[in-house]
This record gives structure tokens, sequence and C-alpha cells, in this order.
């Protein structure tokens, strides 16, 4: 009697755990399923670089914009080429493009209302990059 229950334990542990092609489907599974995670990677990488240099380039040309409204640039004329201004990656102005992250040009042109003026700010990369994000706003004539 005590044999058939050490046999019945034995058989009920046995079946218990899982086969080892339990196992091999499961982690065949899984490592499919990280292959494919692992791919979507470089595409939300770019997808988060893409977001960081809208949201820098949106800043510099909302704090150029303030400056403008305020008066703070007053060497711009309407129809006069772009000034540009440079800044590193924090957003705090340079002297010139040495060691600068943007590149910010700012220029301005009439509107249809006499107490506007339009300011078209364009942000780039300060290392010659090709990608460039353009602004427009309307701030009120000062003159």
């Amino acid at each position: 009697m005590v044999k058939i229950r050490l046999l019945e334990s034995s058989d009920r542990a046995r079946r218990a755990g899982f086969s080892l092609v339990e196992v091999t489907m499961a982690f065949g599974i899984f490592t499919f399923v990280l292959v494919g995670l692992l791919g979507l990677m470089p595409t939300a990488m770019r997808a988060a670089r893409e977001s960081l240099d809208v949201a820098a380039a949106l800043q510099l040309a909302d704090k150029l914009a303030a400056r403008l409204n305020a008066g703070d640039i007053s060497s711009l004329e309407i129809g006069a080429p772009p000034r540009f201004y440079y800044f590193d990656d924090l957003g705090g102005e340079m002297a010139g493009p040495e060691d600068a992250v943007y590149k910010v040009g700012v220029s301005l042109g009439e509107s249809e209302s006499a107490n506007l003026v339009r300011a078209a700010i364009r942000v780039q990369s300060a290392q010659g990059g090709d990608a460039s994000r353009a602004f427009c706003y309307l701030l009120l004539n000062n003159e």
C-alpha cells in the first residue's frame, strides 16, 4: 500500500511540470514577439527625436516672437533680409554660430492690417542640416 502511494505521488509530480515541447514553443513565441518589438525601436527613436526637434523649434520661435512683441528687437525692418540668432541646446542665446545648435532667422513683412506686422521665423540646425521649421506670427505694429 505504501508503494502505491509513492507511485501515485511521483506520477502526479511528473504530470505537474511542463514538457520540453511546451517550453520550446513558449520560448519561440516570446522570441518572435521580442524580435518584432526590437524592429520598432528605430522608428520609435526617430519619432521621439522629431518630437523633441519640433518642441525646441516652437519654444525658440515663441521666445523670439515675445521679444519682437515687447520691442526688444528694434533693429529689424519690414522687408529687410532675415536676421539670424544662434542658440545652444538649452535655448540660451549665443553671440555667434560657433558651438550653436540652432540657427533662427527672423524677418518682418507687411500684413493686411496697418496695425499688424507679420513675423516669419525659421528655426534650423546650426550644423547645416536641411530640416527646418517655419513659423508665422502676427504682431502689433509698435511704430
